[in-house]
Protein backbone atom coordinates (compact mmCIF):
# COMPACT_ATOMS: atom_id res chain seq x y z
CA UNK A 1 0.00 0.00 0.00
CA UNK A 2 1.02 3.93 -0.97
CA UNK A 3 0.20 7.10 0.59
CA UNK A 4 -1.27 9.27 -2.21
CA UNK A 5 -1.51 13.44 -2.01
CA UNK A 6 -4.21 15.42 -3.35
CA UNK A 7 -4.47 19.15 -3.98
CA UNK A 8 -7.39 20.17 -5.58
CA UNK A 9 -7.19 22.74 -8.34
CA UNK A 10 -9.08 25.65 -7.60
CA UNK A 11 -10.96 24.11 -4.88
CA UNK A 12 -12.46 26.48 -2.19
CA UNK A 13 -12.09 23.94 0.29
CA UNK A 14 -8.82 22.17 1.19
CA UNK A 15 -8.85 18.07 0.97
CA UNK A 16 -6.85 16.08 3.19
CA UNK A 17 -6.68 12.46 1.98
CA UNK A 18 -5.26 9.44 3.11
CA UNK A 19 -6.20 6.51 1.16
CA UNK A 20 -4.81 2.94 0.20
CA UNK A 21 -3.71 2.71 -3.10
CA UNK A 22 -2.13 -0.41 -5.11
CA UNK A 23 1.06 -0.51 -6.97
CA UNK A 24 1.51 -3.05 -9.62
CA UNK A 25 2.63 -3.95 -13.08
CA UNK A 26 0.53 -5.24 -15.76
CA UNK A 27 2.05 -5.68 -19.36
CA UNK A 28 4.83 -3.43 -18.25
CA UNK A 29 2.83 -0.51 -17.00
CA UNK A 30 3.37 0.39 -13.52
CA UNK A 31 -0.37 1.14 -12.07
CA UNK A 32 -1.35 2.53 -8.96
CA UNK A 33 -5.37 1.51 -8.27
CA UNK A 34 -7.33 3.25 -5.49
CA UNK A 35 -10.17 0.76 -4.55
CA UNK A 36 -12.04 3.42 -2.31
CA UNK A 37 -12.39 5.21 -5.17
CA UNK A 38 -11.89 2.99 -8.12
CA UNK A 39 -9.28 5.54 -9.41
CA UNK A 40 -6.07 4.57 -11.49
CA UNK A 41 -2.98 5.73 -12.69
CA UNK A 42 -0.36 4.23 -14.78
CA UNK A 43 3.42 4.88 -16.28
CA UNK A 44 5.87 3.50 -17.76
CA UNK A 45 7.86 3.89 -13.91
CA UNK A 46 6.38 4.14 -10.32
CA UNK A 47 7.05 7.78 -10.77
CA UNK A 48 5.31 8.47 -13.48
CA UNK A 49 2.59 5.85 -11.99
CA UNK A 50 2.38 8.13 -9.19
CA UNK A 51 2.20 11.70 -11.22
CA UNK A 52 -0.85 10.16 -13.24
CA UNK A 53 -2.23 9.00 -10.17
CA UNK A 54 -2.12 12.38 -8.46
CA UNK A 55 -3.58 14.07 -11.82
CA UNK A 56 -6.66 11.77 -12.05
CA UNK A 57 -7.40 11.95 -8.07
CA UNK A 58 -6.98 15.86 -8.26
CA UNK A 59 -9.36 15.84 -11.43
CA UNK A 60 -11.64 13.66 -9.58
CA UNK A 61 -12.40 16.38 -6.52
CA UNK A 62 -12.31 18.93 -8.65
CA UNK A 63 -14.91 17.53 -11.03
CA UNK A 64 -17.12 16.18 -7.72
CA UNK A 65 -17.22 19.09 -5.75
CA UNK A 66 -17.87 21.70 -8.84
CA UNK A 67 -20.58 19.52 -10.06
CA UNK A 68 -21.69 19.04 -6.27
CA UNK A 69 -21.98 15.52 -6.38
CA UNK A 70 -18.80 14.00 -4.60
CA UNK A 71 -20.84 12.63 -1.37
CA UNK A 72 -23.53 10.95 -4.01
CA UNK A 73 -20.53 9.41 -5.90
CA UNK A 74 -18.87 8.01 -2.40
CA UNK A 75 -21.96 6.76 -1.32
CA UNK A 76 -22.38 4.45 -4.84
CA UNK A 77 -18.64 3.17 -4.05
CA UNK A 78 -19.70 2.26 -0.84
CA UNK A 79 -18.88 4.92 1.08
CA UNK A 80 -21.03 5.46 4.93
CA UNK A 81 -21.26 8.85 6.67
CA UNK A 82 -22.56 9.76 9.92
CA UNK A 83 -24.19 12.48 10.84
CA UNK A 84 -22.55 14.99 12.79
CA UNK A 85 -23.33 18.82 13.50
CA UNK A 86 -19.62 19.22 12.75
CA UNK A 87 -18.35 19.04 8.69
CA UNK A 88 -18.75 15.84 6.85
CA UNK A 89 -15.77 13.35 7.84
CA UNK A 90 -14.77 11.07 4.47
CA UNK A 91 -14.63 7.43 6.89
CA UNK A 92 -12.95 4.35 5.00
CA UNK A 93 -14.89 2.53 2.43
CA UNK A 94 -16.76 -0.75 3.32
CA UNK A 95 -15.03 -2.67 0.35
Amino acid sequence: MKQVKAKSPGAIQKMKLQLPVIAFIEDNVNMLYCPALDLTGYGNNEREAQKSFETVLAEYLQYTTTKGTLLADLKKLGWNFKKTKKAVGFPAANI
